[in-house]
């Protein structure tokens, strides 16, 4: 390898650990309000149930079961669009694409988990 090849392969690795380093853009506000949502549902499913064994389920209402379903599901959901809404605008803020190569790369790293 010669001079001009070693600069090159530098170049390349810089440019790499420079985009690398810009994919920060996951706030932490998102997991800190997606923490509080599940402490939230938490609370309300002990308050439903009386316990910490989910196997208590089983003898709540059909009513209060598909409540209970009904309420992680939207706790789900908005968890999510939380976590979209607040990556958008950090990203905005930042000035970086939110949907670039690498960034698509990591949420779909992320979806796979």
């Amino acid at each position: 390898m010669n001079e001009n090849e070693a600069e090159e392969h530098l170049a390349t690795i810089r440019r790499i650990m420079e985009s690398a380093t810009r994919m920060t853009t996951l706030p932490g506000k998102a997991a800190v309000c997606g923490g509080a949502l599940a402490l939230i549902g938490c609370g309300v499913t002990f308050w439903k149930l009386r316990s910490l064994d989910f196997a208590e389920m089983v003898k709540l209402s059909p009513h209060d079961g598909r409540a209970l379903v009904a309420m992680w599901a939207l706790i789900a959901v908005a968890g999510i669009g939380i976590n979209i809404l607040l990556t958008l605008r950090l990203a905005r803020k930042r000035g970086v694409n939110p949907w670039s190569r690498l960034a698509q790369l990591a949420g779909y790293a992320m979806a796979l988990r």
